[in-house]
């Protein structure tokens, strides 16, 4: 990502560089997104590390449940 996104923007550009359809996500606190941190596997343990980095997204391939909804307030998550 080379400049900062506004979130609606931000979630196209994820969808079309994974080339993906169908993902989850939640809103966090930014509405434009500068700063994301990335994590190929499992990333729960690593959401507080993305908070601390002053990430505003972080993609994960996978994530718990509880932590997904917990982090709603800290930061994106898709």
């Amino acid at each position: 990502m080379e400049k900062p996104l506004n979130f609606e923007n931000y979630l196209e550009y994820v969808t079309e560089k994974l080339n993906i359809k169908n993902f989850r996500f939640n809103k966090g606190k930014s509405k434009v997104i500068k700063r994301v941190a990335v994590c190929g596997g499992s990333g729960s343990d690593l959401v507080n590390e993305a908070v601390k980095q002053n990430a505003d997204s972080y993609v994960t391939a996978d994530i718990k449940y509880h932590t997904f909804g917990d982090a709603e307030n800290n930061i994106n998550i898709n």
